[in-house]
C-alpha cells in the first residue's frame, strides 16, 4: 500500500465550500489531519494530544478550534475519527492498485511463458540479411 500513500485527490470546489467557514489555520489543521488519515488507512485516533500533535498545535489551541474541525469528521465512533469521502477514495485506489497489481503479474506470466516472444506492440524485425550501407 506504499503507493498508495503518496497522492489523494481533491476536489476543490468541495473542499471551498466544506471549508468555508474556517481560518487560514483551522483549514491548516484540517488538510493535516486528512493527510494522517490517508496514511492511516482512513482512521485515527481520538484523543485530543494526538490530534494536537498531528496539527502541530498546542493542546489548548487544539480545544478552541476542535468545535469548528470536528463536523468535517465522522465521529460517530467515539474512539476515532474517519473522514467517509476520504475513505470512499481510499478503497477506489486501493481498488486501482489491485487491478494494476493483476494486470501486471499477468502480463509477466504471459511474457515468461514464452522468454523469446516480444512484448506486444513491439516494431521490432529481426533478419538475419546483413544491413545495406548507402
Amino acid at each position: 500500500m506504499s503507493r498508495l500513500n503518496i497522492w489523494f485527490p481533491v476536489y476543490p470546489a468541495d473542499f471551498s465550500i466544506d471549508t468555508a467557514h474556517l481560518t487560514s489555520e483551522q483549514v491548516g489543521a484540517y488538510v493535516r489531519l486528512l493527510c494522517r488519515l490517508w496514511r492511516q488507512s482512513g482512521r485515527i485516533k481520538n484523543d485530543d494530544s494526538e490530534l494536537a500533535r498531528i496539527v502541530g498545535v498546542s493542546p489548548q489551541k487544539w480545544r478552541r478550534m476542535k468545535a469548528s474541525i470536528e463536523p468535517l469528521f465522522n465521529t460517530a465512533d467515539p474512539a476515532s475519527w474517519c473522514s467517509d469521502w476520504l475513505n470512499a477514495e481510499l478503497e477506489k485506489a486501493k481498488h486501482n492498485s489491485d487491478a494494476k497489481r493483476k494486470n501486471a503479474q499477468s502480463r509477466w506470466r504471459k511474457d515468461n511463458d514464452n522468454p523469446m516472444q516480444m512484448h506486444s506492440g513491439s516494431s521490432a524485425n529481426a533478419s538475419d540479411e546483413p544491413m545495406q550501407m548507402q
